[in-house]
């Protein structure tokens, strides 16, 4: 303990080596999170780092204490980062207990006093929402039905991905700035999909957004920031596979292509007189019937899109039955009660948001199985009939 005490490093959390780390790992494994010494630890012959503050190797102390001094002028977030992340990995590399504080002064005479793994005393309102709890334990109980999983290693994971969208997102070299990382926090702690709202900032800030960092932003908003028995994502996905029974966006791939039937079926209820369409039926079968329009003017190459290969028409009118129940029922009805105006709302521009990554991720699976090219044209002649 000594030893690390001594070596103990200031990470950079945006330095590549770092971040290539943990965006390719499965960050709920404590495995992977002990094997982290090469950064956060300087090598054995390297002169301590001055911006970790510690006592003199002469000090008789009952505890190691060490201060972070990452940012010039750090916010009240800024001052949390650094602190919050090595409170939850260092019990997990080292099996000990530990307590982060703005305080200078022990606030515990003996170890034992602290039945937790990890006490953040006073930790930041952004911290705390992701996290859950000010007291961890590395043994945890099942989430309840709408919690989110509490404990040491499902904190430290959702911690770390909140850091990797903040950066993705945030991020402006050379200098690294979380101060917006608070309303972030609170924005993935309220749904999901505000996941994929992150990663569409990236894309429309013109920053690339690889295949790989689709699949990665998709497996956080499944696993990490979902409480349990939340279905939005799922709801998003069953949305997608049901509107790509019949319907397919021509390459190159663009938000607008990708969720188009989705789009088509809530400017319907926009526009519908909710006095002529007041039962759950009448609102399927307007969907179901301007969906189909929609289908037609796209065989008779007048709208945007195509038919999937080896889709009979029937299979297509199913599909497009399937997916009109769903979004009426689940959609307009289970999530809005009926409320045209959240159509035009925010949960509906995360619904959206999250339905193009998902449709993205499957796309180009389906390019994978058939071994063809990403940006490889298809001009396969469609059958018009509906």
């Amino acid at each position: 303990m000594q030893r690390v005490y001594t070596q103990l490093s200031d990470l950079r959390l945006s330095e590549t080596n770092l971040r290539r780390a943990i965006s390719d790992a499965d960050l709920g494994d404590a495995a992977f999170w002990q094997r982290l010494k090469d950064f956060m630890l300087r090598p054995a012959e390297a002169e301590p780092s001055k911006r970790v503050l510690r006592y003199t190797p002469e000090a008789q102390a009952t505890f190691f204490m060490a201060g972070f001094r990452e940012f010039r002028d750090p916010t009240d977030t800024e001052a949390w980062i650094l602190p919050a992340l090595f409170a939850l990995v260092l019990p997990v590399c080292l099996d000990v207990k530990v307590v982060a504080s703005e305080s200078s002064i022990p606030l515990l005479l003996e170890a034992d006093e602290l039945p937790e793994t990890v006490w953040l005393e006073g930790a930041h309102p952004a911290i705390a929402a992701l996290v859950q709890d000010s007291r961890l334990r590395i043994d945890y109980p099942e989430a309840k039905p709408g919690e989110f999983q509490r404990g040491l290693m499902p904190a430290l994971a959702r911690l770390a991905a909140a850091y990797m969208i903040h950066l993705d997102t945030e991020y402006a070299p050379p200098k690294e700035n979380f101060h917006r990382f608070a309303p972030l926090a609170h924005s993935l702690m309220e749904s999901p999909l505000y996941v994929f709202h992150y990663l569409k900032k990236q894309a429309r800030d013109e920053r690339p957004v690889s295949a790989e960092r689709v699949r990665r932003y998709i497996a956080y908003a499944e696993s990490l920031f979902s409480p349990k028995g939340d279905y939005t994502v799922s709801l998003a996905r069953k949305l997608v596979e049901q509107y790509r029974g019949f319907y397919r966006a021509k390459t190159p791939l663009n938000g607008n292509r990708m969720r188009r039937p989705l789009d088509v079926v809530a400017e319907t209820l926009l526009k519908a007189d909710q006095r002529l369409f007041d039962t759950p039926e009448a609102l399927v079968e307007l969907a179901e019937a301007e969906l189909k329009r929609f289908m037609a003017r796209v065989g008779e190459g007048k709208a945007d899109g195509r038919f999937p290969k080896g889709v009979s028409a029937a299979e297509r009118a199913a599909a497009m039955r399937q997916f009109s129940e769903t979004f009426v029922n689940e959609v307009f009805i289970g999530i809005f009660n009926r409320d045209v105006a959240a159509l035009r709302g925010r949960q509906l521009n995360l619904l959206s948001s999250a339905c193009e990554s998902l449709y993205e991720e499957m796309q180009r699976a389906e390019w994978a199985e058939r071994g063809r090219d990403d940006d490889e044209a298809d001009e396969t002649p469609m059958d018009a009939t509906i």
